[in-house]
């Protein structure tokens, strides 16, 4: 079974601090469609990165075997 470890995410990507930082400032600045605009790309960067970690630990396993 492919085990991926929560904290091996995003969340200390400086990318994804910045985009998120990025869209609070648009918020607070009343451009809620910006704001939006960069949460999506966000999440997509999000969901990018974590498929490149599920792909390199199966390609890994598929290495090395079981």
């Amino acid at each position: 079974m492919l085990s991926i470890n929560k904290y091996d995410l995003t969340v200390k990507s400086p990318i994804i601090l910045t985009l998120v930082f990025a869209a609070g400032l648009s918020f607070l600045l009343h451009d809620p469609v910006d704001a939006v605009i960069i949460l999506i790309i966000a999440l997509v960067t999000i969901l990018y990165i974590f498929m490149a970690e599920v792909v390199k630990k199966v390609f890994y396993r598929g290495i090395n075997g079981f």
